[in-house]
């Protein structure tokens, strides 16, 4: 009997006997009966299957190195979850447009285009039809908006489906349509759609450049679009800011519009955002986060549909927080979860998927935030005067909830670690029961860590000088299969024939 691991779907149960050991209940498709067969308490040792819990700290937890990539903390090269190298074009833009009314989204999208052509919305020789394609992979579907009268394509983009009565949807808004226009017939529908929309429920970016004056010689410069056609590169929308001064960038920011979490949702996603090495020390990371959140609050208008928040409010997100240094103040480094948590007020988002479940031993739960910023009206957002002339902007005050480094409790108020000044507690008790593992990294170098898992052959040196994990080798105190510390030899089974 060939057992396959068609849905690796895993729940677990803590064994009372050991917080490291886990009871596995793993569902195998059966071909020879075509059902399902679930391998209950199966006991596994977590860190052994997922990774020495040191090589996590040093990825996720350790203060990054203040020269990484050039002085800049990220690879500005690459974008996780959208183009990092955002090209405007004229006509081109995408609208968000969420489409919960009914339970089927196709059909709420189809009748919302429907009402616009029956209600003179749109002349008669520019009426639409929507025309669906096939699957576009996940829950979504291709759909393209025609003229009535030629048929040619105005619109295209995707819809995500209520497959199966599942109503998952988006975790942020629920069930949304992603239009994009690559002609000026295509703009005006855009602003057509958005403007008959319920205001919270669509939002344009345009895929253009502008550039705004900050005195003192700098100047913010602002691109939205997708990649160039010629990159091979992740082709997501994306808008990257950049603080110029004397033609040379001294501060970024990549925003997304989509988050790599496991629990991936659209909306406005700070990727990245850092102060080069030589300029940090001048409140530049204050002075660009200001100027991101008013990007936001005037075009990001899609209304937060999560049980997390009250009506009324837009989600922010922030990925991959990873304690890389990106700026300094009073003489101390800033890193981005300094940043995010005990300043800009971002608080730790939970996962509630299953993949963040089943990876939760593997990522920090700190690694991703949010932030609720409360929904401007329309009347607001074209009156909206009083940031134009901002100046002297000042570091800002607003704490987060951040979670203990050995419970997990989210809340605000934690306690750091005297020494390294980067591990957080909500109790001495918290801290003395992680003194086991926080020791192993407490007080060292990110580098010194780094020599030690290449000791252990965890980390490989390869020819180019850059180093990689080596995941056919245990981490440090980790045996392989069937060693201590390791997979059961009756594991090996679940992956081949018995």
């Amino acid at each position: 009997m060939f057992l396959f691991p068609a849905i690796f779907s895993v729940v677990y149960s803590i064994d009372k006997a050991t917080s490291d050991k886990r009871q596995w209940h793993i569902p195998f498709f059966d071909f020879e009966t075509d059902r399902f067969i679930v391998l209950k308490d199966v006991h596994v040792d977590v860190d052994a299957m997922m990774g020495d819990q040191l090589l996590v700290d040093w990825q996720q937890r350790m203060r990054g190195d203040a020269n990484a990539c050039d002085g800049w903390a990220f690879n500005w090269d690459h974008g996780e979850c959208s183009t990092a190298q955002p090209t405007p074009r004229d006509s081109h833009a995408t609208l968000f447009l969420i489409t919960n009314h009914t339970d089927n989204p196709i059909n709420d999208f189809t009748d919302f285009v429907a009402q616009l052509n029956r209600f003179g919305k749109l002349e008669e020789e520019k009426q639409l039809d929507v025309v669906t394609g096939p699957d576009h992979g996940g829950r979504t579907r291709t759909v393209a908006l025609n003229c009535k009268r030629d048929k040619h394509v105005v619109l295209r983009g995707t819809v995500t489906e209520n497959r199966l009565g599942e109503n998952l949807g988006d975790p942020n808004v629920g069930f949304y349509a992603q239009l994009e226009s690559t002609t000026q017939e295509g703009m005006i529908a855009l602003r057509i759609l958005e403007a008959c929309s319920v205001h919270g429920y669509a939002c344009i970016i345009d895929h253009d450049q502008a550039e705004l004056d900050l005195g003192d010689g700098r100047t913010l410069v602002k691109v939205s679009g997708l990649a160039s056609d010629d990159s091979p590169e992740n082709n997501e929308l994306a808008t990257r800011f950049a603080i110029v001064e004397n033609d040379q960038e001294i501060a970024r920011c990549l925003l997304a519009y989509r988050d790599g979490s496991y629990d991936p949702s659209i909306g406005p996603t700070i990727a990245m955002m850092a102060v080069h090495k030589h300029h940090r020390g001048k409140n530049l990371l204050a002075l660009l986060w200001y100027w991101v959140r008013v990007f936001i609050e005037e075009n990001c208008t899609l209304e937060c549909m999560s049980n997390d928040t009250s009506p009324g409010n837009v989600m922010i997100k922030a990925t991959q927080l990873t304690n890389a240094i990106v700026e300094t103040k009073n003489g101390k480094p800033v890193t981005d979860k300094d940043f995010c948590f005990d300043s800009a007020g971002f608080s730790v988002r939970e996962q509630k998927g299953l993949m963040g479940t089943l990876m939760s031993n593997r990522h920090s739960k700190d690694e991703e935030a949010v932030l609720f910023i409360p929904l401007l009206s329309r009347e607001t957002i074209r009156e909206r005067t009083e940031y134009k002339g901002a100046k002297n902007i000042k570091w800002p005050n607003n704490q987060g909830a951040r979670c203990c480094d050995h419970c997990s409790k989210v809340w605000i108020g934690h306690q750091r670690c005297s020494r390294c000044q980067l591990a957080a507690y909500c109790t001495r008790d918290c801290q003395r029961k992680d003194w086991r593992r926080h020791k192993k990294w407490c007080g060292k170098t990110k580098k010194e860590v780094h020599d030690i898992l290449v000791e252990h052959g965890h980390r490989v040196r390869q020819s180019d000088g850059s180093y990689v994990t080596n995941i056919g080798k245990p981490p440090p105190g980790v045996g392989g299969m069937g060693e201590p510390g390791g997979l059961p030899k009756d594991m090996s089974r679940l992956f081949g024939s018995s």
